[in-house]
């Protein structure tokens, strides 16, 4: 959170670890011949840094979340 008490700041840091992150499952999608070895790995390391505490700023910003999924 920033000092107006908005949640920009802290959506660019969870955009960027989540990118980070699908970084990771791209580099290492090689070593998964499974479509579900790869679906769990989402899963566990970029979705769940996407949803977490979401409930407490999606409410009230809509444009975030579009942010969020561009």
């Amino acid at each position: 959170m920033d000092i107006l008490l908005l949640f920009i700041d802290h959506n660019e840091y969870i955009k960027h670890r989540a990118f980070k992150m699908l970084g990771f499952v791209k580099c290492s999608r090689n070593e998964f011949n499974n479509i579900y070895n790869l679906k769990n790995l989402y899963f566990s390391l970029i979705q769940s840094v996407l949803e977490y505490a979401s409930i407490v700023w999606s409410l009230f910003y809509d444009t975030l979340v579009d942010n969020l999924m561009t």
